[in-house]
């Protein structure tokens, strides 16, 4: 018992000295001429100063690009979707449509009903949905990499071109707005290499009504097409998306063979093309390609002389149609059961 107390009593006095020496070490320093506050505020600014000459240093621009460029970076305002929210999404959507597809007031052909319970019942798990596999795929739906040398996109193809200098403005505006760091409406993309992001104007069928407002000429173009997303559809979206020299997005494919996507191409600089299964076609400005999502495929764009976050990136506007063998009734089944 003394043996225990006295060992108490030891440790007690080691930590009194501990404590009396440390006192008396900080008693011996000088005090500070600056307080910690502006300390930490010079210490910031200085360090900032350094990291914009860096930039400077790296991408040869103008100080005043730099430092806008160092912003950007500092505080990079992209939305990332995670996989466990998209997850969720997906198991959502998979439970409010096996509860609808039981709504009389929903009228299926016997074709959709058929696709959409297989594709309930076999989707159990949300793993199933997330891989490479169409997961809806509805029968006698015809099937092309690319649509283009065929005519049932034709009005389409007339509409976006006759509008595509409106189109190309309100991007640049907003490409614009992005390059100076004000990137708060853009979301980062998922890339096997590289960098890529999307200024969403539908997504998941909801139309993003901030940026709409901010490009209408685009929007009253969608408005006029067989937008999938428009209908409220989950499976439709449209966007401007970027995609930055030595990236590539894919392989990947869409949830669904109900919709052929369409990718407008607004700027380029450098060599890339897209890739559905073994076909593949260059990114050219101003052309207009319309493919099969539901065959995997991948984006690619080359490397660039210039490799910095100023280098020219590939600009298209993607948006998703309806296949056009979907019949009307089929169109609108579908947009009640996947709503969003």
């Amino acid at each position: 018992m003394d043996m225990i107390s006295w060992s108490q009593t030891e440790i007690n006095n080691t930590i009194m000295n501990l404590k009396n020496c440390c006192s008396s070490f900080i008693g011996m320093l000088p005090e500070p001429e600056l307080q910690f506050l502006p300390a930490f505020i010079l210490g910031m600014l200085v360090s900032s100063a350094v990291l914009v000459y860096l930039v400077q240093k790296d991408t040869k621009k103008s100080y005043k690009e730099s430092f806008m460029i160092f912003i950007r970076q500092l505080f990079s305002a992209y939305e990332k979707d995670g996989s466990t929210e998209r997850q969720i999404n997906l198991q959502c959507m998979l439970d409010k449509a096996s509860m609808r597809l039981n709504n009389t007031a929903i009228k299926c052909s016997d074709r959709l009903r058929n696709s959409v319970k297989d594709f309930v019942e076999n989707s159990n798990e949300v793993d199933n949905m997330t891989s490479k596999n169409v997961c809806l795929r509805i029968e006698q739906l015809a099937s092309h990499h690319f649509w283009n040398q065929f005519n049932a996109f034709d009005c389409e193809k007339e509409i976006i071109l006759r509008n595509l200098p409106k189109i190309k403005e309100e991007f640049l505006k907003v490409f614009k707005d992005f390059q100076k760091g004000i990137c708060k409406q853009w979301t980062k993309d998922e890339v096997l290499r590289g960098h890529s992001c999307h200024f969403s104007l539908i997504s998941k069928g909801v139309i993003n009504t901030v940026n709409c407002q901010a490009c209408p000429n685009t929007f009253q173009t969608l408005s006029e097409c067989r937008v999938m997303g428009l209908s409220g559809c989950m499976f439709g979206s449209a966007s401007f998306t970027l995609l930055y020299p030595d990236s590539q997005v894919g392989p990947s494919c869409a949830l669904t063979n109900a919709l052929v996507k369409c990718e407008v191409v607004l700027q380029t600089s450098t060599a890339g093309d897209l890739q559905v299964a073994s076909k593949k076609r260059k990114w050219q400005v101003d052309d207009i390609l319309l493919y099969d999502a539901s065959i995997p495929y991948t984006a690619s764009l080359a490397s660039s002389k210039d490799m910095t976050i100023l280098a020219t990136p590939l600009a298209r506007l993607s948006l998703d149609l309806w296949h056009p063998d979907l019949l009307t009734p089929e169109r609108e089944a579908l947009a009640m059961l996947f709503s969003s």
